[in-house]
Order: structure tokens, then C-alpha cells, then sequence
């Protein structure tokens, strides 16, 4: 027995040597092992502890396609050298995942998130810019999944799978995710960002679309220290307003009825008015129809956050739409699939964990993370991964720097151009749309 726990400790040490050596200081094993311990996580000597299960995962979904638990069983075989032949089955991976609490991934992702925020997060007249939006993601078709999250509806159909909903809040300029909520499909966004609000830290700006621009968030907001700057929901009318400026106003809003609330209890300990400030601007660009923007904030001097600065600010939300768009596209977070709700949020967790780690090192390299390709970055990030994994010591400082020198260099330059039609250039497969369970159809087709 002795002799194998030895023989495991070394392949265990092999592993961590080795395996993503560009981003273990960004999660180093005594900090890994202190969250464990701070959510009551016992564990024995084995090969996929904690801080190898961690690794793990975010090498899983640093791949540039989807990998089974056997691929991932079979990755850091090849790192410890050790097992090559050995059949797998994936089985001890998905069993070491279930093990690790999901209070352990959520503070990775903020540690890491938090340090690249203070590198090179955006501030905004000594105010720290965060941008909160939210999506829905695929799941797997189980029982479990369909009772926990639900499925969308349209009033004449569901669909074909159960369907998340998740919020992010990320740091304008390093383009870090800050904070990740997910819940049930019929879960609200707001009542995900109310759940949020408890961890936002004051010294603060959010930047939102018009589903938060509520009677609620501008007092909930301002109350953790922070302010909100979010697009105007529509128009108010017998309002009393003061002007600040050109199409700048101060309005005061009544607090709505009781009935009217989603968070009645919640409602009920706002004040009965308060002060916001709405700002109108007309947005003009070539080839686009003009329109106007209304957005409202709790920013109320004029002189200290002028109107035309807080505009071109909200503009800036835009980038969590990219984000988005990384972690649906290139991280394979559009289709989840967990079986059960804990793997799902597991899953959730550390897909957004291993975009911050390269989220992170692009901050470090020196050159603005919006310019950089995050897609780019990954691959070279894993390439460089690859180089270190069996380097002497004393050239990993050399590769590293190297590494953010080729990041820095992963450019993706915004480019200006015509509005062009929204249409694919492939017409879309001919095979037909598969709407029940595979079984179900095997049987209704096994007689033709």
C-alpha cells in the first residue's frame, strides 16, 4: 500500500509540473487547497485531487472543440508519462468533478477575475466600470435537468431541450468576468442580479440594457456603494424635472405600487421617491437608421460626469455582447452537457474560470485585452502550455515572457464597414429536425 501511494504521489507531482504551467500562478495548490478547506472539503490522497480536478476542467474547456472525460483522463496520462496503455473510461474524472464543491470553482473564478480587474480594469472618474448582461444556454434532455431549469416556451411549443439562463457582470477593459449567475429558465435576469448585488463591491459603475433601468436597481445599486447607468425602460409621464443641460433632466420617480413588483417585499423598504438623472441623445451613424438614446443614472452632477462622457460610456456595454459570444462560440458553453443541475453549474463555472485565465494573461501582456483576439490568445496560450510542460526550470521564465509577448501581438483591430445583409452564404443541411427523444423515434420507425 505504501509503495502505491508513493508511486501516486509521484505521477501527482509529474502532473502539476507539467500541466498548464502559464496559468498555475494564476491558481497556485496552497490557494486551491485553502478554498477546499473554507468549504468544508475533505479529501484523501489520489491522483485527481482537488487542484489536479481544477486543472483539469480548465484544460477541458481550453480545447479548441468539445472533449469527453476520457480525452481529458487520457491528456494528463500523457503529462505524468506514466499509464499510456491503460484503458479509460472517463469515469474517475467525472467522479473527482462531483467530489470538488462548487463554492471551489466560483472562488477561483473571482480570485482570478478580481486580480486581472485591478491590472487593467476601466475606471471612469475614479469609478470602476462593470458590465452586466445575461443569455440562455442548451442542456442535456434528463429528468433532472428538465424539472431544475425548465424549458422555453413560445406559447405554442417548448423546447427540444431543457434551457439555463445565465448573468455575468465583467470588467470593462480586461474584459474579466467578475461574477456568473445561473438559475432556471423562468428566472428572471433581474432576480439573478438582485442575488448578485450581496457580492458587488462599492466604488462602483454598472453599465446595463434596458431591463435593469427600474425604479428597484437605482436604489438597490447606489445602497452597496456603487451607481447604475442603464437604458431607459420607456417613457414616464407627470414627472417632476429639472434641467441640467441639453436633453439632460433630472426626474423624480415614485415608487411603484405594490402589485406592480416582481419583489414586492423588496419594494417596500425603497424610499417613496427618489432622484435620477436621464440623458437623451440622438445616435447617428452612416448606413443605420438614426434613433434616439435614453439611458437614466444615478450620477446626478452634471459637471463631475458630463452627459456626452456618460453616452459614449454606455456605448462601452457592448463588449460583454463579445464575451458572450467567445464563451457561446469558441468555449462551448452554448450546449452543456452535465446530467445533473450540480454538473451543469459545475460546468458553467469553470468554462467562464478557464476564459478568465486567458482573459488574464491577455491583461498582463501589456497591449488593451478589447484589441486582442481572445481566440488567439487560447491557442496561444495551450501552445506555450505545451512547450513548458517538460521544460527545464530555468528557461519557463523565458517562455513566459515570450508567451505575452506573442498575446500582445494576437491583434483584432475593429474594422469599419457597410451594413450587410443578414443571410448565410450555405444553405443549411437536409437532414430533418429530430423533435423527441432517439429512442422514442427508433421505435415508432423500427417497423418501416
Amino acid at each position: 500500500m505504501t509503495i502505491i501511494v508513493q508511486e501516486r504521489q509521484r505521477t501527482k507531482e509529474k502532473i502539476l509540473d507539467a500541466a498548464l504551467n502559464p496559468i498555475r500562478l494564476l491558481l497556485p495548490t496552497a490557494l486551491i487547497e485553502q478554498w477546499c478547506r473554507e468549504a468544508d472539503h475533505q479529501w484523501r490522497e489520489r491522483l485527481l485531487g482537488p487542484v489536479v480536478t481544477v486543472l483539469a476542467c480548465i484544460w477541458k474547456h481550453l480545447q479548441p472543440e468539445v472533449v469527453s472525460a476520457r480525452d481529458v483522463e487520457d491528456g494528463f496520462a500523457e503529462l505524468s508519462r506514466e499509464g499510456r496503455d491503460k484503458a479509460r473510461s472517463g469515469s474517475d474524472f467525472c467522479q473527482a468533478r462531483g467530489r470538488l464543491p462548487l463554492a471551489v470553482f466560483q472562488k477561483a473564478l473571482k480570485h482570478v477575475g478580481e486580480a486581472a480587474s485591478h491590472s487593467a480594469g476601466m475606471l471612469f472618474h475614479q469609478l470602476r466600470v462593470w458590465v452586466v448582461d445575461g443569455t440562455t444556454l442548451r442542456t442535456s434532455n434528463t429528468p433532472a435537468l428538465d424539472s431544475y431549469f425548465g424549458r422555453a416556451s413560445n406559447g405554442k411549443c417548448a423546447s427540444r431541450s431543457p434551457v439555463a439562463r445565465l448573468l455575468v457582470l465583467i470588467c470593462s477593459g480586461s474584459c474579466v468576468v467578475l461574477n456568473a449567475a445561473a438559475g432556471s429558465y423562468v428566472t428572471s435576469e433581474m432576480a439573478l442580479f438582485i442575488r448578485m448585488l450581496a457580492q458587488l463591491p462599492a466604488g462602483g459603475l454598472v453599465v446595463a440594457d434596458r431591463g435593469f433601468g427600474t425604479f428597484l436597481l437605482c436604489c438597490l445599486v447606489p445602497f452597496r456603494g456603487s451607481h447604475l447607468l442603464a437604458r431607459l425602460r420607456a417613457s414616464r409621464s407627470n414627472m417632476q424635472r429639472k434641467r441640467l443641460g441639453y436633453r439632460d433632466y433630472l426626474e423624480e420617480w415614485k415608487r411603484p405600487r405594490r402589485e406592480h413588483s416582481a419583489f414586492p417585499a423588496i419594494l417596500m423598504t425603497c424610499p417613496e421617491t427618489i432622484w435620477v438623472r436621464v440623458i437623451e441623445r440622438q445616435v447617428v451613424r452612416r448606413g443605420y437608421k438614426t434613433w434616439t438614446l435614453r439611458i437614466v443614472t444615478t450620477l446626478l452632477d452634471p459637471k463631475a460626469y458630463p452627459a456626452s462622457e456618460l453616452a459614449e460610456m454606455y456605448f462601452r456595454r457592448w463588449h460583454i455582447e463579445t464575451v458572450l459570444r467567445t464563451l457561446k462560440t469558441n468555449y462551448q458553453m452554448a450546449r452543456l452537457n452535465g446530467k445533473t443541475p450540480d454538473v451543469v453549474e459545475k460546468e458553467i463555472v469553470s468554462t467562464v474560470l478557464a476564459y478568465n485565465c486567458v482573459a488574464a494573461l491577455m491583461s498582463e501582456s501589456g497591449e488593451a485585452p478589447e484589441l486582442i483576439s481572445p481566440v488567439r490568445a487560447r491557442n496561444i496560450v495551450m501552445r506555450y502550455a505545451g512547450y513548458m510542460a517538460f521544460m527545464a526550470t530555468c528557461r519557463l521564465k523565458e517562455f513566459y515572457e515570450e508567451m505575452l509577448d506573442m498575446i500582445a501581438k494576437a491583434l483584432q483591430l475593429p474594422q469599419e464597414r457597410d451594413p450587410e445583409p443578414r443571410a448565410v452564404i450555405q444553405l443549411p443541411g437536409t437532414f430533418p429536425v429530430l423533435t423527441m427523444p432517439r429512442d422514442q423515434w427508433k421505435a415508432k420507425n423500427r417497423a418501416a
